[in-house]
């Protein structure tokens, strides 16, 4: 079992490198990082000064396919609801041992995801409500 802390730095040190990658994919528009680290998502993309997208990186110690879904918290998603009636697109992307992959947040394709339970055994966490989203509706990326 590893610390809190370890993996807290583990996904911070991530979040540096991956915000490179965004302000290239979004160079017309201003990327940043959101300035409080307990913010719900990591990422805001800003166009004329509105915020019209957000990322959320999800660093995990796997490789793509060992399990048939990928998780994220549950008040992620209660978040994410509240944005995406706003009309701010919402983005989950796992950054994994093999490869980079992401989902578009759209709580109407029900077929995609569903509402389970989900834990950091690495951290020795107990279950929480954790949406799954099935792998094979993932977008690649690297």
């Amino acid at each position: 079992m590893i610390s809190i802390k370890e993996d807290l730095d583990f996904g911070f040190a991530s979040e540096d490198d991956f915000l490179i990658v965004l302000k290239n994919k979004h160079d017309r528009c201003i990327v940043d990082k959101f300035s409080s680290k307990w913010s719900s998502f990591d990422f805001k993309v800003k166009s004329a000064g509105t915020i019209i997208k957000e990322y959320e990186l999800k660093t995990r110690r796997v490789n793509y396919g060992i399990f048939p879904t990928l998780i994220f918290g549950k008040s992620k998603w209660d978040y994410a609801l509240k944005k995406h009636s706003q009309g701010v697109e919402l983005e989950v992307v796992w950054k994994l041992n093999d490869c980079v992959v992401s989902w578009v947040i759209d709580p109407t394709k029900k077929n995609e995801y569903y509402i389970g339970v989900g834990q950091n055994v690495r951290r020795g966490e107990k279950q929480k409500e954790c949406i799954h989203v099935k792998c094979e509706y993932m977008n690649k990326w690297i």
